[in-house]
């Protein structure tokens, strides 16, 4: 069945991450515009980053998708740090002061970049149990999704 196949949860996974990063992407465009207050320019300062579009005509594009991007990012790490809290509270607080303060501003981007991992692992658990939710609405014999 078209549903079981791993190229098309790969298609709707991506294609759900990229609805996401859209989405915040322009509610942060929408924020900036009424409030006079350049999001992305701040999310750029936090990571200690300069984009190399800054003086082109496609800038605003590629500041909300890595606006977006960073905003995900920086959603992702928050819910995994709250699953990793319900999990296990003892050691969480302490690793994340001590990560925080071993790497500085600089830690920003470690953040973003494993809130974006969260968010995909996270995102593609969700939509595979969607599509096999969807193929037994439907009738059709549940396959695990196998790779290689």
């Amino acid at each position: 069945p078209l549903l079981s196949s791993p190229q098309v949860q790969e298609l709707c996974t991506v294609a759900t991450l990229l609805a996401l990063t859209l989405s915040f992407g322009a509610l942060s465009r929408t924020a900036s515009v009424f409030t006079n207050y350049s999001i992305e320019r701040k999310l750029y300062e936090a990571c200690v980053w300069s984009p190399p579009w800054e003086r082109t005509l496609y800038a605003p594009y590629c500041d909300l998708v890595m606006c977006g991007l960073m905003i995900v990012g920086m959603v992702g790490f928050a819910l995994a740090a709250w699953k990793g809290y319900q999990e296990d509270a003892r050691g969480l607080w302490h690793m994340l002061f001590f990560f925080f303060a071993g790497n500085g501003l600089m830690a920003v981007r470690l953040v973003c970049f494993l809130g974006l991992i969260h968010s995909l692992h996270t995102v593609h658990g969700r939509v595979s149990e969607y599509l096999k939710g969807a193929l037994s609405r439907w009738g059709d014999a549940i396959l695990e999704v196998r790779t290689g």
